[in-house]
């Protein structure tokens, strides 16, 4: 992203008009997900997908022109401590899935 001066009135009305757009386009990715549970128009799996789909939208926005980080080496280092977050954070979370999931299986498959 180009960075404007506040003395060029153009760039600088550019460069908030982006944000303000992006602001927009999260709220949309934010309240659709909502709206596909409440109205159930598709089936579980269909919903589950395009709520996964608005979420990945949602990071690529935030990380892309929120955070300002691509891929040069100005920002190699953010870009792989993000990375190393979310494979920790998906690591955690499909752990405690495994965890709970097979809990529940050993729970209910004793017989009295």
């Amino acid at each position: 992203m180009n960075y404007c001066h506040i003395r060029n009135t153009s760039c600088f009305f550019k460069k908030y008009f982006l944000y303000i757009i992006n602001f927009v386009i999260l709220i949309i990715l934010t309240v659709l997900p909502f709206m596909l549970v409440i109205r159930k128009f598709f089936s579980k799996e269909i919903t589950l997908i395009l709520i996964l789909l608005c979420l990945i939208i949602q990071v690529l926005i935030h990380i892309k022109f929120f955070l300002h980080l691509n891929l040069s080496n100005k920002y190699k280092w953010n870009v792989i401590s993000i990375i190393f977050a979310f494979v920790i954070s998906t690591i955690i979370l499909s752990g405690s899935y495994w965890v709970i999931k097979s809990l529940n299986h050993n729970m209910y498959s004793v017989e009295v």
